[in-house]
């Protein structure tokens, strides 16, 4: 079993030896692994900052001070690019089909391509032509653009994101509220047939008591259409010539339920 990052380096327990232990043999090889590999991006765009700092303090004549600054935002700055194009990316391949949850992975892209032009330019500049150096702080501005687009549209994504997470829980709530009203309307028709059968009622069973509610029949309708619809594809793809294995591998449906609808439209 893999350790995470926070299992690995867990403070050392205070109380018995055997946590100490138990601490002890969390610490694998894949613990470890995990832990570089989650350290080596922030160390990735260090050498390009302190080349940068190096530079920036021999042809521009800043500060020891001002040039750690320098290596400060170019580091942090490459680091936040490349994530957010990552999460981007990730995130449009989560909701292929909801064009207006897209992420914009286009511009995010470019924003980190153009911090990586910016920093080779700036490499290039004050340490191959020092002659052009005068014109390197230039660089600094665009540096500063591409981190306030950045910042933004990180804050626009984690309200997509915010705002999904509030969708699915009230969908989560709305279909509890769905099922409590089923198990109630399951238990009244149950406990009237039981009544009727027991000569305790002599009214119709389905009588009004017994009519199911308006979100249990949307529900039911629901359920109909989204069956039928699932079989009309079903059907479309076998006079294609597919087979059951691989429309169930279309995601219409698990293996089970492809099956189960063949059998059925064949009965």
């Amino acid at each position: 079993m893999t350790v995470t990052n926070m299992e690995l380096w867990q403070p050392t327990p205070r109380s018995t030896f055997n946590e100490i232990l138990k601490m002890r043999k969390a610490i694998t090889e894949d613990g470890i692994i995990d832990f570089i590999s989650s350290l080596s991006p922030w160390l990735a765009s260090s050498p390009s900052a302190l080349f940068v700092q190096k530079a920036a303090i021999s042809h521009l004549g800043v500060s020891w001070e001002f040039g750690w600054v320098i290596a400060i935002v170019i580091e942090t700055l490459g680091l936040t690019t490349t994530h957010t194009a990552l999460a981007f990316h990730k995130w449009n391949r989560a909701h292929p089909n909801s064009p207006e949850k897209q992420a914009p992975y286009g511009l995010a892209v470019s924003l980190a391509g153009l911090y990586v032009l910016v920093t080779l330019g700036l490499i290039v500049v004050l340490e191959s032509v020092p002659s052009l150096s005068p014109y390197a702080p230039i660089m600094f501005p665009v540096l500063a653009v591409v981190g306030a687009v950045n910042l933004a549209m990180r804050g626009h994504h984690n309200q997509r994101v915010r705002e999904e997470l509030m969708t699915v829980d009230s969908e989560r709530n709305r279909r509890y509220q769905v099922e409590d009203e089923e198990r109630q309307f399951k238990h009244k028709l149950a406990e009237k047939k039981l009544n009727v059968k027991l000569g305790i009622a002599v009214n119709d069973v389905n009588d009004t008591i017994l009519t199911p509610t308006d979100s249990i029949q949307k529900m039911l309708e629901g359920r109909q259409r989204k069956t039928e619809e699932r079989r009309n594809k079903v059907v479309a793809l076998i006079a294609e010539g597919k087979t059951v294995q691989e429309i169930a591998a279309m995601g219409i449906g698990s293996l089970n339920t492809i099956k189960n609808d063949v059998k059925e439209m064949g009965d």
